[in-house]
């Protein structure tokens, strides 16, 4: 990491620091870091400094190789939650409930042939039961989002006072989230690129 210190804060933008810059598309893992340190490696292409254009691409390879791993990690349980992410494709980084609308939740359950390719998936399990009105759009998309809080893809602020958390923090994880219409929720930044995140 301390080869970034030959950014400048130009690099990025005016206002944030190289390093942080990086480190807040990580999950706080060192290997998640070196990856994304690898990455601008390979772009650099022996260049003295770390640009903005490296910096950036390096970042698109790096936010799909994280949701390749989230993937990977999940898959036994989740392995629709790729196809299921899409349902956060340029979505503003920080939402509430209500932006996961009803067309939302009716595009992705058009998907069910693709669900459908992994039966014992929890996720196709609750596109089933959509299908079959075993449960309402409003509960399909609380679970949907309780599923994504699970394997890492968004954090949850209960309240105005409080800081998003995070399942991967372990000292500050919430379990089983209350999820109603105040509580908000934002992607994590190692998949911005990847989700078309602004």
């Amino acid at each position: 990491i301390e080869a970034t210190t030959t950014l400048t804060h130009r690099a990025i933008n005016r206002d944030e620091n190289p390093v942080e810059y990086i480190l807040d598309r990580t999950l706080l893992r060192p290997r998640d870091a070196i990856a994304f340190l690898n990455f601008m490696i390979k772009r650099a292409d022996k260049k003295s400094q770390f640009t903005a254009t490296i910096i950036k691409d390096a970042e698109e390879e790096y936010s799909t190789s994280r949701i390749n791993a989230l993937v990977f990690e999940w898959f036994s349980e989740y392995p629709n939650i790729y196809n299921a992410s899409k349902i956060l494709r340029g979505k503003p980084s920080q939402f509430n409930l209500e932006e996961i609308t009803e067309n939302d939740l009716i595009q992705l359950y058009l998907r069910y042939e693709d669900f459908a390719k992994q039966p014992h998936c929890q996720i196709f399990k609750l596109v089933q039961k959509l299908g079959d009105n075993e449960i309402n759009y409003d509960d399909f998309r609380v679970k949907l989002i309780r599923i994504f809080y699970l394997v890492g893809l968004i954090g949850i602020k209960s309240n105005s006072w409080n800081t998003f958390v995070f399942s991967i923090d372990s000292e500050r994880a919430i379990q089983k989230p209350e999820i109603n219409q105040k509580v908000r929720f934002l992607i994590h930044k190692a998949f911005w690129r990847n989700l078309g995140i602004s």
